[in-house]
């Protein structure tokens, strides 16, 4: 009897431990999972928009300005631009668009490292060299790891629909831009390059940049005008009517007889206005 009863307190006093360790792992649990909630309403009071997760469908963005544009952009030309084709140009030559496509693998990986430092999980750095090609990568979790991963995934949603919303802004917003910076581009009347100093636009005229063309009609005109009045043969008119007419070009021809042989500056005007056309 007397061992009976030693033996029954003793299981009641290991029932009572294991009772006492099961309500200590909950109070764990319950305190992380407390402290994830309060990282959460840290997050989303300290998230700067438009990342936020609180009142960002109803967020407004403030329209860009319109004010910048003349000190970036310069139009000698005759093209009258519009405030809209002004800041398309505003960004400049070298500005690229973004692609608007969310990255959804840079955003896993970046959560999942985060993940792991906030919960201090480690695996062996080298453990995928010892699984197969088609091996799924299981990762043993206690209860409120999982708990914590769960809170982390749900943000994680909530962040990546946000931002699919944003970026879907952006795409419109720059679709206009875009259409603009391609109608200026098609127009063969001006040219757009940039100053020799500094960064910026500048739209020339294109017969102010290349008179090249300009000239060749000039000079067709009054040769077809030499013909007419019997004043050229119509042989020599073609002699001289120029075709295909392109600037002339300047290369450098090295001096032997001095020092460190410099170059001669050349002009060469084959091809020219001037030089004719075939014989």
């Amino acid at each position: 009897m007397n061992q009976t009863s030693s033996s029954s307190s003793s299981n009641n006093n290991n029932s009572n431990q294991t009772l006492s360790i099961a309500l200590n792992n909950n109070n764990n649990i319950n305190q992380i999972s407390s402290l994830s909630s309060s990282n959460n309403n840290n997050m989303n009071q300290t998230l700067p928009t438009p990342f936020g997760i609180n009142n960002y469908i109803n967020q407004t963005f403030p329209a860009p300005p319109t004010s910048f544009h003349m000190k970036s952009v310069t139009n000698p030309s005759n093209k009258i631009l519009s405030i809209d084709e002004m800041n398309a140009l505003a960004n400049g030559l070298h500005h690229v668009y973004s692609s608007g496509v969310f990255d959804q693998t840079g955003f896993i990986c970046n959560i999942e490292h985060f993940y792991a430092k906030l919960m201090n999980v480690r695996t062996d750095y080298r453990h995928y060299e010892q699984k197969q090609t088609d091996e799924n990568v299981i990762h043993k979790l206690t209860p409120a790891q999982l708990n914590i991963a769960c809170q982390i995934r749900s943000i994680s949603n909530m962040i990546k629909d946000k931002a699919q919303i944003e970026l879907k802004t952006l795409r419109e917003q720059h679709k206009s831009s875009i259409n603009l910076l391609k109608q200026l581009a098609k127009d063969q009347s001006i040219i757009i390059t940039k100053p020799d100093k500094g960064r910026g636009v500048v739209l020339m005229n294109l017969i102010d940049h290349d008179p090249t063309i300009n000239n060749e009609n000039q000079l067709t005109t009054l040769l077809l005008k030499l013909e007419k009045e019997k004043f050229i043969t119509e042989k020599e008119y073609h002699v001289a009517k120029p075709s295909g007419s392109r600037p002339a070009r300047i290369y450098g021809l090295p001096k032997v007889h001095k020092t460190n042989y410099p170059l001669r500056p050349v002009m060469a005007a084959t091809k020219t206005v001037a030089s004719g056309g075939p014989p």
